[in-house]
């Protein structure tokens, strides 16, 4: 049966051109569910939970080749995954940290997402105090897997671990993953950065420390339509060895720039966040 927030996910996604082929729902009482082009998987860094230690756990996502999930800003169209975690009364968590995405091509659009596989981590707060047994955590999980047609999916995922009075030991089958994970998160811009809006483009001039690969330098903004995600982005390199990255503006306009720069691709890429106000100026001659 298909919940009432897989059917608003499904009616407030762009798909723009591409063509829903069919849809997927389970309610599984396991941590895993596999189907057509993608397996998802609700995992925890450790084995077990202490009171009042925060812990991770996160949504693995593997697709076949040739098809791609979504990033927080899914572009042009599609949707980003989202998870929605059932926690009992005094447990906390974070938002989804988001690795870093790719840009994919689709005819005239761009969207932003993952290829292969991917893990999205979240954060996990158990109050100071906890009954001793097992802990179940349920994960409301919705997704649009997409090649040159897209099926959504939803699954109902539960993970079941003990409660033990020290902090909970990795899990070492999948502790790794979560270590490459926080390699593709994006860290703090720390170098001196300002933003200008002109001309229909925004410039972004920041100066990131030791950049691995200067020939690829894309913004991904975190606000939809904020840039013409199709458009072509420009880079140069000033005399101070800052990077100018032009892109051109979208029709929602704001205040700051708020996203992420990535450097390079592939294992060796880096990422910075970016929020900076954006000075707004006039190139009118009379």
């Amino acid at each position: 049966m298909v919940s009432s927030g897989f059917e608003t996910y499904l009616r407030t996604t762009p798909l723009a051109l591409i063509a829903i082929a069919a849809t997927f729902t389970a309610c599984v009482d396991h941590s895993s569910f596999e189907t057509t082009h993608i397996d998802v998987q609700f995992v925890s860094e450790v084995v077990s939970v202490a009171p009042g230690q925060p812990f991770w756990v996160g949504l693995v996502q593997t697709v076949d080749s040739g098809w791609h999930t979504y990033w927080r800003n899914p572009g042009d169209s599609g949707a980003a995954t989202r998870i929605n975690i059932d926690l009992p009364n005094g447990w906390s968590k974070s938002p989804i940290q988001w690795p870093y995405p790719e840009r994919m091509p689709f005819g005239t659009l761009v969207n932003y997402g993952y290829t292969g596989q991917v893990l999205l981590p979240i954060q996990i707060t158990p109050p100071d105090v906890l009954d001793s047994g097992k802990i179940k955590l349920t994960a409301e999980v919705l997704w649009i897997v997409c090649a040159d047609v897209c099926i959504p999916g939803e699954a109902e995922l539960t993970l079941r671990l003990p409660v033990r009075s020290q902090p909970g030991e990795p899990d070492l089958k999948i502790a790794p993953l979560f270590d490459l994970s926080r390699t593709q998160l994006p860290t703090e811009a720390s170098g001196i950065s300002h933003a200008e809006r002109r001309d229909g483009y925004i410039a972004i001039t920041v100066q990131f420390p030791d950049p691995v690969d200067w020939d690829q330098i894309w913004y991904f903004p975190h606000i939809d339509n904020t840039v013409v995600h199709a458009a072509d982005q420009q880079h140069s390199i000033t005399a101070s060895g800052a990077v100018e990255l032009l892109v051109k503006s979208g029709p929602v306009v704001t205040a700051r720039v708020n996203g992420t720069v990535v450097f390079g691709s592939g294992d060796s890429a880096r990422s910075y966040i970016l929020d900076i106000p954006v000075t707004e100026v006039s190139t009118a001659h009379d």
